[in-house]
């Protein structure tokens, strides 16, 4: 009976290994036909994906029960690109071509070179209130939210947020690197709204207690009335995935903490989630990433 049960269980295994397949490719760009580093791939419908390593290469497992999901290929600047897996021919695919984004954003954004700044910068960002670091798994991509104190037109002159050396050894641990964008806040839904700039900007960090500052000023960013939302996405720099779902992404993001409900999660570039993870050090309070800001606002 047990040599049954075995040969039976045998079977099975090997019919899920062998039915499900591996996607591999390339992405480029439909424009220039370079490879494009770091694209998202995802499942439409499961919470899965991967990224392109800096080659533009990808490799995907593809199930049995994800033959009837959908492939979805997203990057900053380009234009995403959908697949029906069980339309795709997997043995002669090869590469992906995205076609680059029309920037089309709100009038008084593209005219903000014309427009003149007061000389000294102005600091927003989170209040720190107590900080602890925070693993984030790849694929997540957690924003906040900054109010405009000021109720005046700016633009961004820079960014900062803060990461942190791991070095636990209960966990494996992957490098990652950061990806940071800033979107509208879109005061209906109370949650990130659109892109306000297609610039790549990715953070390629060691694991050290580091500050990172980025100058985008002459990326013309707007700061709004309303404010804005900045987003950091972590990112694999590999195509393949960690082994399970126990591991650490380093270096770790510093957080801190708030008493208003002003962050946001989400996977993948699927839905934004409000974020009610509870503070781990400070009761009754939420935990958000420390980003500091310095803008330039309109005379």
């Amino acid at each position: 009976m047990r040599t049954f049960l075995f040969f039976i269980g045998f079977c099975l295994l090997n019919f899920f290994v062998f039915s499900q397949e591996t996607l591999r490719g390339v992405v480029k760009s439909k424009d220039s036909a370079e490879s494009l580093p770091y694209v998202n791939i995802s499942f439409k419908n499961k919470n899965n994906g991967t990224y392109t390593n800096q080659n533009g290469n990808f490799e995907i497992t593809i199930k049995p029960e994800n033959k009837e999901d959908t492939l979805e290929i997203s990057c900053i600047g380009f234009e995403k690109k959908d697949f029906l897996l069980k339309e795709m021919d997997f043995e002669n695919f090869q590469s992906i071509y995205l076609k680059k984004t029309i920037l089309n954003l709100d009038e008084v954004v593209l005219t903000s070179e014309k427009i003149k700044y007061d000389a000294s910068a102005k600091n927003v960002g989170a209040s720190r209130r107590g900080t602890y670091k925070s693993s984030v798994p790849f694929g997540y991509e957690n924003s906040i939210y900054l109010q405009n104190p000021f109720h005046r037109y700016g633009k961004i002159k820079s960014i900062t947020f803060h990461l942190r050396k791991n070095k636990n050894p209960d966990y494996k641990k992957y490098p990652a690197y950061f990806r940071v964008k800033f979107y509208e806040y879109d005061s209906i839904h109370k949650r990130p709204g659109n892109l306000l700039s297609f610039q790549n900007i990715i953070i390629k960090p060691k694991n050290k207690n580091q500050k990172v500052k980025i100058d985008v000023e002459e990326f013309n960013i707007p700061f709004l009335k309303n404010g804005i939302c900045i987003g950091i996405e972590v990112i694999n720099p590999n195509e393949k995935n960690p082994e399970n779902s126990m591991y650490l992404t380093i270096p770790n993001i510093l957080m801190t903490n708030t008493n208003h409900k002003d962050s946001f999660t989400r996977f993948r570039e699927k839905k934004w989630h409000l974020k009610k993870r509870k503070s781990v050090i400070k009761k009754g309070f939420y935990s958000e990433a420390l980003i500091d800001v310095k803008v330039l606002l309109k005379k």
